[in-house]
């Protein structure tokens, strides 16, 4: 299964947001948008492509792990929380906190 990855950039070709659906898991990840273009709509863009091919997929319900900060814009976008939880990275060594979120498309 191939997980659709979307990338805006401007047209100096300077990354300003990504995300990706996992189709396996049916989760969301990788939502990045860069501090320069928050506020502008542009991961709201990204995020309404992901779920247009979850849909397309068939995939009823998405989650994904929000951080405290951009827990506001996640639901503004649909999701609801269902949990505190943490996460931890071992690129950076640390244990982030994190909301885990679901997302269900109304019938």
């Amino acid at each position: 299964m191939q997980n659709p990855f979307y990338v805006a950039e401007n047209v100096q070709h300077q990354l300003l947001a990504t995300g990706y659906l996992d189709v396996e898991k049916q989760r969301i990840e990788a939502m990045f948008t860069s501090p320069e273009a928050m506020r502008q709509g542009i991961a709201a863009r990204i995020m309404t492509c992901i779920k247009q091919e979850a849909l397309a997929r068939g995939i009823n319900a998405l989650t994904l792990s929000s951080t405290p900060n951009a827990q506001g814009f996640y639901l503004k976008q649909g999701f609801q929380c269902l949990r505190n939880d943490t996460h931890y990275s071992p690129a950076a060594g640390y244990t982030f906190d994190c909301i885990e979120m679901l997302y269900r498309p109304e019938q």
